[in-house]
C-alpha cells in the first residue's frame, strides 16, 4: 500500500490512530536529504533543477514501493461524497449519518459535496474512489435513471451497494383553494383540457418530472397533458405554486412540510402502492442509500454495515428523520440490490416514453444548471488561448506595419523575436503550467501537485530551488492546518496516494 509523508500532510497525526514514529523518522530523514541535495553550493541552476527532479522522483518511488503493514480499519478520515449541493435533503441526511459515524468510530467523517452533471459528477467520483472503505457515496434516485437518459454510463453495478437509508414517495400538491378534491378530478380535467394545466417540481427530466410522467403513463394519459415548468427544485416550485404561476407541484411531502403545516397547500395524491388509482397504483419513490467502490474488502464492508445498522436503528436517527419529515426505508445485501434492479427496470420505459432518452448518443436534457467540474479548467484554457493570441499579436503587429511590404522574412523575424524575450515567454509558460496543474491535480492529489506547481512558479519568479521548496511546503502546512484540520474541508485526493 502506498504511503504518504504523515509529517507533511497531517500535523496532528499523533492524535489519530495509526501514527507510526518510525515512518515519521523515515519521512523526516528523506525530506532533510532532499533539501541538502538541492541546496548544495557550487551547483549550477541546471544541475540543481536536474537534482531536484531526480530526487523527487526517487523519493516518491521509494514511498510507492515501501511496504506498509495494514492497520486496523479505520485509522484515518472517512469521506462521504454527496452528489448534491449543501443544504438539500440528501446533504442533510449525509451530514447526520457522517456525524453519527464519527461518534461510533472515533475518527473524523466529513461530507464532500461534489455537484454537477445532474448528480453524475459526485456519483462518478465515488465509483472511481479507492476501494479501501475511506470513501462512501450517498447515492440517490438519479442513479436509476442517468444511464437511460444518456447523462452518464453509471449504474448501481459500478458500486458495491451498502444500505438504503431513506425513501420518500412523490406527491401531487395543490393550493388549498384549488378546485380539485382528488387525483381523479385532476386527471379528468387533463383529459378534457390537455396542455392547459401547469405543473412544476424540478428541472425537466428530474426525479419528480419522471414521477408525474410515470403516473400519466399508468393512467393512460399523454405525457404532455400538462405544461411542465422546469425549476431548480421543489422550493422555487412551491413559491410559484403559492404565487399562482403554476397549478400543481410534484415533489416529496418533506420538501413541502412547512407549507402543509401552515395550510397554504394540501396533498392531492401520494404515489405509493397504498394509494389506489383507477383500480391500480403507481409507486414513485425518491430514495437515498450508501454505496462503496467495487473491490472494497469484505471485512471493511462488514464493519461499516454493522456500524450503520446501529445508527439507523437508533432513536436519534428516528427522531432526526421524523423532525425533517424524511421516510425511513432500510435495505441491505440482496434486498437492496433487488430494489435497485427493480428501480432501473421501472424507470427506463418512463424515460423513453417521456422523450428523455438520448438521441444520437447525446442526452436530450441536462437536469441541472451546475456547469460541472470541468467548466473552470475549460474556461481557463480558453482564456489562455485568447491571452496568448493577444500577447503575440501585440508583439508582432507593430513590427509588421513598419516593415517594407516586399520583405517576406519580416513576419518570421517578428515571431522568432517574440520567443527571445524572457518576459513574454514567462507569461505563456506560467499560464500553460497552471492548466497542467489543474489537469494533474485529480491524478496526483492536491498536495503533490501544489508542491510541484508552487515550487516551479517561485523558481520562475527568481527564487532559488531550496527556498522555493521550503516556502511551498510551509504554505501546504498552513493550508492543511487551516482547511483540513480546522474546517475539515476535503481537498482533492490522488487515486494512488492517500493524500
Amino acid at each position: 500500500m502506498p504511503y504518504a509523508p504523515s509529517w507533511l500532510l497531517d500535523p496532528c497525526a499523533a492524535a489519530y490512530k495509526g501514527f507510526d514514529v518510525y515512518r515519521f523518522r523515515r519521512d523526516l530523514t528523506s525530506a532533510v536529504s532532499l533539501i541538502v541535495i538541492v541546496s548544495r553550493r557550487g551547483y549550477t541552476a541546471a544541475m540543481r533543477t536536474l537534482s531536484l527532479v531526480i530526487t523527487i522522483a526517487l523519493f516518491y518511488l521509494a514511498i510507492w514501493f515501501t511496504p506498509v503493514t495494514a492497520a486496523e480499519y479505520p485509522n484515518r478520515t472517512i469521506v462521504v461524497i454527496c452528489p448534491w449541493a449543501a443544504g438539500g435533503g440528501t446533504d442533510r441526511v449525509a451530514r447526520f449519518l457522517a456525524d453519527q459515524l464519527q461518534r461510533e468510530l472515533g475518527l473524523p467523517v466529513v461530507v464532500q459535496n461534489q455537484t454537477g452533471g445532474s448528480g453524475a459528477s459526485g456519483h462518478a467520483a465515488g465509483a472511481r474512489a479507492r476501494p479501501d472503505g475511506y470513501t462512501i457515496t450517498m447515492g440517490t434516485f438519479e442513479l436509476s435513471t442517468m444511464r437511460a437518459m444518456g447523462i452518464s454510463d453509471l449504474t448501481y453495478r459500478d458500486f458495491q451497494p451498502l444500505m438504503q437509508v431513506n425513501a420518500d414517495p412523490a406527491a401531487i400538491l395543490v393550493r388549498s383553494d384549488a378546485s380539485w378534491q382528488s387525483l381523479a378530478d385532476l386527471l379528468s380535467e387533463l383529459r378534457t383540457r390537455s396542455g392547459k394545466v401547469k405543473m412544476s417540481g424540478t428541472s425537466a427530466g428530474g426525479a419528480w418530472d419522471l414521477a408525474r410522467a410515470g403516473l400519466f403513463l399508468h393512467a393512460k394519459l399523454p405525457i404532455d397533458s400538462v405544461v411542465w415548468v422546469p425549476s431548480q427544485g421543489s422550493a422555487p416550485s412551491l413559491v410559484e405554486l403559492l404565487g399562482g404561476h403554476v397549478d400543481a407541484v410534484c415533489c416529496s411531502i418533506p420538501e413541502a412540510q412547512s407549507q402543509l403545516d401552515s395550510g397554504q397547500i394540501r396533498v392531492l395524491h401520494v404515489m405509493t402502492r397504498q394509494s389506489p388509482m383507477d383500480g391500480a397504483s403507481w409507486e414513485a419513490v425518491g430514495w437515498r442509500g450508501l454505496f462503496l467502490p467495487l473491490g472494497t474488502p469484505d471485512d471493511v464492508r462488514a464493519k461499516l454495515l454493522s456500524t450503520i445498522y446501529r445508527i439507523v436503528r437508533s432513536p436519534a436517527y428516528a427522531e432526526f428523520m421524523a423532525t425533517n419529515g424524511f421516510g425511513i426505508a432500510i435495505r441491505s445485501g440482496d434486498d437492496f440490490t433487488a430494489f435497485l434492479e427493480e428501480q432501473e427496470q421501472r424507470w427506463q420505459p418512463v424515460v423513453t416514453a417521456a422523450g428523455y432518452a438520448p438521441v444520437g448518443g447525446r442526452p436530450r436534457v441536462v437536469t441541472t444548471s451546475d456547469p460541472g467540474p470541468w467548466f473552470f479548467p475549460a474556461a481557463l484554457a480558453g482564456c489562455l488561448v485568447v491571452g496568448c493570441g493577444i500577447v503575440i499579436g501585440r508583439h508582432v503587429w507593430p513590427q509588421n506595419r513598419s516593415q517594407p511590404s516586399g520583405d517576406v522574412a519580416a513576419p518570421l523575424r517578428s515571431w522568432r523575436g517574440f520567443w527571445c524575450e524572457p518576459g513574454q515567454v514567462s507569461i505563456v509558460l506560467m499560464l500553460g503550467w497552471l492548466v497542467i496543474y489543474l489537469v494533474a491535480m485529480p491524478w496526483l492529489g492536491f498536495f503533490v501537485s501544489t508542491q510541484i506547481f508552487a515550487s516551479t512558479l517561485m523558481v520562475r519568479l527568481g527564487q532559488p530551488w531550496w527556498r522555493a521548496v521550503l516556502l511551498a511546503a510551509a504554505m501546504l502546512l498552513a493550508v492543511y492546518a487551516l482547511f483540513v484540520w480546522q474546517f475539515r474541508v476535503v481537498l482533492p485526493t490522488s487515486p494512488w496516494w492517500n493524500l
